[in-house]
């Protein structure tokens, strides 16, 4: 099975492994701590900041292309429990109206 130290995801974070089955354990074989929902881990660096992630997020940036600027997960089939790579792909954020209208408020015009 396919699997790769976590690098792209966040510095001081390879003592991880990530597996393409989402799947993630440290150097000596531990699983990493859950929150109470169990949908979210938490991973150590090695400075000792804690990063609270979803194992798709891990697994999405380490093994999918992501293009610059696309921040947003998306669950190709809808299931957040598929963690399937043919599943998750990364899109672009849109902006809501309200953000956008502000944007644009905030421009200034030459005189």
């Amino acid at each position: 099975m396919d699997s790769r130290p976590i690098k792209k995801f966040a510095h001081g974070l390879q003592r991880y492994t990530v597996f393409v089955n989402g799947f993630i354990v440290d150097s000596t074989g531990r699983l990493p701590d859950e929150t109470d929902n169990g949908y979210y881990i938490e991973l150590i660096s090695n400075t000792g900041k804690i990063h609270t992630v979803t194992r798709a997020e891990v697994l999405a940036t380490e093994f999918k292309y992501k293009e610059p600027g696309a921040d947003k997960l998306i669950f190709i089939d809808g299931d957040e429990d598929n963690l399937s790579l043919d599943n998750l792909t990364w899109d672009y954020v849109v902006p809501k109206k309200e953000e956008v209208k502000n944007a644009k408020s905030k421009v200034r015009r030459r005189k």
